[in-house]
């Protein structure tokens, strides 16, 4: 696990490392000057013309730091400096006089050579408004710049809890940043702007957390022990028995590949609730499924409650249509189950159009019963009745307060999925791992999939999404290294389970 943390949690955390643990602010301005030029210097060893833009504040200052480390190793360095130096912090104006004193050169224009490494210390992650003037103007100018481009902390002009730009930004290569990633480097499009992240340590750590600890996460792999137990004695009955409601006539093969992922992330026994029709086609590509059939002119709730009675987890959704059929199928399963329920796709669909059954979700959660919703963009905008560029203009709080409203576990499926519960613990997972090949169509009913499955081995709710999404992203990645971004299937993520489960435990 890795925290992700925002601004105002790491000038918390700073301050507790300077006030609490008696580490002098100086300290650690030089540990992460130290840090940031040694990583400098071991990976590009043959840079020696070197441009350091510094802004006012502190971040400035850890780019004038580096700037006397860098002079000190043998490197041609220049500070470029367009503020005004009566504007400068204390820790800034310290190292900007020293700076002085070595005669290293500072200049206060547009430099007018090539260097080999842009280097931007302008604004660090306290920046909160849009660049204006000659702020504005120099990043423009850093942009036009031929050399590697280099952030310190996070990229000026990059919002450091949103991602957002602040009207222009730094276009880094890499970003050296110190102690924890920041969500703004995480977001979108923040992300675009970062580069690759190089996260160092320089003494502030997750002692320095003490009272407060960060609101957000991600997962690695050592984060698969997470993975639900086998037990050496266990039938099919004791790993999960997942009722899945998918597939309208037309539409099996969103079935297909939410039983299929279900089976690989190791459910005991399948059911899928679908219509007659989809008998032949489910049967010849998933063998192991149990079939529970309606005929839509003639639903059977006595079917629907032997359904429920049985099943140990349910998922509701996946290419069902919004027809009066699956409708009332839904409503039947939503008012008597009381198992964990995921509920997904065209359910939220039908979910966003009936106020009514928002109110059982929350009652229902409120009683005890796990709720898992999975929106992409369009369904999330569909269920708040919020724009998609307000959802994206702050995903993490929209998920949050989504949450709370319906009190079911949120996983926002964007390019950063964002996982919100905030009926339990109010923590926010971001997940950082997958690519772009995985936008293709039956992905997500794949991931239901293999939620469901965790939730139906006894993983709470919270937990079976954040691992499911983590399992599903990094089946993505590993689907990558053998094939292109445009040849990757939702089958394709479906085989690298196979290999990815290996590595639990």
């Amino acid at each position: 696990m890795e925290y992700i943390v925002t601004a105002d949690e790491m000038k918390h955390y700073d301050n507790n490392t300077i006030r609490y643990y008696g580490i002098p602010s100086l300290v650690l301005m030089e540990r992460t000057a130290l840090t940031a030029t040694e990583f400098l210097i071991s990976k590009f060893p043959n840079a020696n013309h070197i441009l350091i833009a510094a802004g006012c504040g502190n971040n400035g200052g850890d780019g004038m730091a580096m700037a006397r480390l860098l002079y000190q190793n043998n490197k041609n360095v220049t500070v470029y400096f367009p503020g005004n130096p009566e504007k400068l912090s204390d820790a800034a104006l310290n190292q900007y006089e020293t700076c002085k004193k070595y005669k290293i050169p500072m200049i206060d224009t547009y430099p007018n050579q090539e260097y080999d490494i842009v280097i931007d210390s302008l604004f660090g992650v306290g920046l909160n408004r849009e660049l204006i003037g000659i702020w504005k103007d120099a990043v423009l100018f850093l942009n036009r710049m031929k050399g590697i481009k280099i952030a310190i902390d996070i990229p000026s002009g990059i919002d450091s809890d949103h991602g957002k730009v602040l009207g222009e930004a730094f276009q880094a290569d890499h970003t050296i940043t110190f102690a924890f990633k920041k969500r703004g480097q995480i977001l979108f499009p923040g992300a675009k702007y970062t580069g690759e992240i190089h996260c160092m340590k320089i003494g502030i750590d997750h002692e320095s957390f003490l009272d407060r600890v960060p609101v957000s996460y991600t997962y690695d792999f050592s984060d698969m022990s997470k993975m639900p137990g086998r037990i050496a004695d266990g039938n099919k009955g004791s790993f999960g028995k997942l009722l899945l409601f998918a597939g309208s006539i037309g539409m099996a093969g969103a079935s297909i590949l939410a039983g299929q992922a279900a089976y690989r992330m190791g459910a005991g026994l399948v059911k899928i609730l679908t219509p007659f029709e989809n008998r032949e086609i489910i049967q010849s590509s998933l063998p192991e499924a149990v079939l529970s059939l309606y005929h839509e002119k003639n639903l059977n709730e006595e079917k629907f409650e032997d359904a429920i009675r049985w099943a140990d987890c349910i998922l509701v959704g996946p290419g069902i249509g919004t027809e009066c059929s699956s409708e009332r199928i839904l409503e039947y399963l939503l008012k008597n189950s009381s198992c964990p329920m995921i509920i997904d796709a065209d359910a939220i669909n039908l979910i966003s159009k009936n106020p009514a059954w928002k109110k059982l979700i929350k009652n229902k959660a409120e009683s005890g019963q796990e709720i898992i919703m999975t929106p992409h963009l369009g369904e999330l905008s569909r269920l708040s009745d919020k724009s998609i560029k307000s959802l994206k203009d702050d995903l993490i709080q929209n998920a949050m307060s989504i949450s709370e409203e319906l009190g079911a576990v949120m996983v926002c499926k964007d390019a950063r999925t964002v996982i919100a519960d905030g009926m339990h613990t109010q923590q926010i997972y971001i997940n950082t791992n997958g690519n772009d090949g995985m936008a293709t169509a039956g992905s997500g009913d794949v991931l239901a999939g293999m939620i469901t499955s965790l939730a139906g081995q006894e993983l709470d709710a919270f937990e079976a999404a954040k691992l499911g999404v983590f399992i599903h992203a990094a089946a993505g990645d590993l689907a990558l290294c053998k094939m292109s971004r445009y040849s990757l299937m939702a089958t394709d993520l479906i085989e690298q389970l196979k290999e990815l489960t290996k590595r639990e435990k």
